[in-house]
């Protein structure tokens, strides 16, 4: 499969020259994990990694991100759109291609909810139901409440079973192998003044 990953130019620099490389969580160049509900949500799908695509290699605990598909097509991001606004430094966006077999795809609009630790409906679910639905979660007790919200966030891996049409897919995948790399885009960032 064809995706896309922006990564800051310094990290590119060094696959290229060790051929290969792992989500490091010490380094400043890897957005998240530094935050506890991020690590939290970056620990479940490490999880779901070693579940639906295999073990890491040794050593390994998180998965390197890229994009799989941006408004529901197969495409390179387009860096003006304000998703990517965020971006400051010297960077890349790589151009991958690996086996689907190393992969694992989730809705990232979805993927919000893992991030903010929420309890992900069903589609399913009837919008005019969801007051009901969120009264009927509220009132199960905590430890129920957690095995509940964690089984919904499987949905973001079933693009028939989320209420998004699976615009913005995600891609997670455990190793970064230079070989992997077919094209390199160069770009500086901008943060965006708040």
């Amino acid at each position: 499969m064809t995706l896309w990953t922006i990564q800051p130019l310094a990290l590119y620099e060094k696959l290229m020259e060790q051929g290969i490389l792992y989500c490091d969580p010490e380094s400043k160049d890897f957005f998240g994990l530094d935050c506890k509900e991020f690590k939290n949500a970056y620990d479940w799908i490490a999880e779901q990694m070693k579940i639906r695509v295999g073990l890491p290699p040794k050593g390994v605990y998180y998965p390197f991100w890229a994009w799989a598909f941006i408004d529901g097509v197969n495409k390179k991001p387009d860096l003006r759109r304000t998703e990517f606004n965020n971006y400051s430094g010297k960077n890349v966006v790589l151009t991958l291609e690996i086996p689907d077999s190393d992969i694992l795809l989730s809705d990232e609009v979805n993927w919000h909810y893992v991030l903010n630790n929420w309890y992900l409906h069903d589609v399913n679910d009837r919008a005019d139901k969801w007051e009901e639905i969120d009264a009927w979660f509220d009132s199960l007790p905590p430890d129920k409440q957690e095995s509940v919200k964690r089984k919904s966030w499987e949905r973001i891996f079933y693009k028939d079973d989320t209420d998004n049409a699976w615009e913005f897919v995600q891609a997670t995948f455990w190793e970064l192998k230079a070989a992997q790399v077919k094209e390199i885009k160069r770009f500086t960032g901008r943060k965006r003044k708040s």
